[in-house]
């Protein structure tokens, strides 16, 4: 399966971190992953994370189950937005 996603930010983004759960996946600029090893009938929450270079972050997470002998396939999508402002 490939997995996509964009982000964009005023500053601009200087990488993304991928996870399944607390397992890092991905980690740099690239905006696609080819996700390979799904098991037919499982489910997968997959989490990108999307640092600026202020270590701004906003994350979007896609939620899915892969088909299995008499399944279907249900996918929900959640974003949410964290701010970090750091001063020196």
């Amino acid at each position: 399966m490939d997995l996509n996603w964009s982000a964009s930010d005023n500053t601009g983004i200087s990488y993304y971190v991928l996870k399944e759960g607390s397992f890092e996946i991905y980690r740099g600029s690239n905006t696609t992953k080819e996700l390979e090893g799904l098991v037919s009938g499982n489910n997968y929450t997959l989490t990108v994370y999307a640092y600026d270079a202020a270590g701004n972050s906003n994350t979007s997470s896609v939620s899915f189950t892969t088909l299995g002998s008499s399944s279907t396939t249900t996918t929900t999508t959640t974003t949410t937005t964290t701010t970090t402002t750091t001063t020196t």
